[in-house]
């Protein structure tokens, strides 16, 4: 569970700002003087381009395996950088604001060996010149994956989805 300790900003008064977060029973103190709600902006900010990004993956791979034309345009080529940058870049703000080292929180390094995975089934899943059996398989396993991370980031446990089982 992720709790989130708060303290009133001195330089803007009566807006709360994260000081401490909690989760999977381990504390992480929050540098001080970061601009107010930085943490909860970059945390909203991620989670808006999770779901963009995800939106557009599993558009994208319908379309490509039903052989649609608009996969071919600029805009779902183009786009989709533009989403997927701003959620790395929110990631990386987060992990630096909360102080996260991958090689210190398993559950960040299983997130961050979940996205390679992603990345990889997803380049087959919508590359062409694959057969449709594989890219359908690729889709699916990546929308799987994709699952597993965001399951990862909700319980801050490396097993994610699988701690069910």
């Amino acid at each position: 569970m992720l709790t989130l300790s708060f303290e009133i900003h001195a330089a803007a008064s009566r807006v709360l700002v994260p000081t401490l977060v909690q989760t999977a029973g381990k504390q992480v103190a929050l540098p001080r003087g970061s601009a107010p709600l930085n943490y909860l902006a970059l945390k909203s900010i991620h989670q808006a381009a999770v779901a963009l990004s995800m939106s557009g993956f599993f558009a994208r791979g319908l379309g490509s395996l039903t052989g649609a034309a608009w996969v071919h345009g600029r805009m779902a080529k183009t786009l989709p950088h533009l989403i997927d940058t701003a959620l790395l870049l929110s990631a990386i703000g987060l992990a630096w604001t909360a102080g996260l080292n991958p090689l210190h929180a398993p559950w960040l390094m299983a997130k961050i060996t979940g996205l390679f995975v992603y990345v990889g089934l997803g380049f087959v899943a919508l590359s062409p010149k694959v057969p449709t059996e594989w890219r359908r398989a690729a889709w699916i396993a990546a929308l799987a994956t994709f699952a597993y991370i965001v399951s990862v980031a909700i319980t801050k446990q490396p097993l994610g989805l699988f701690l069910l089982f």
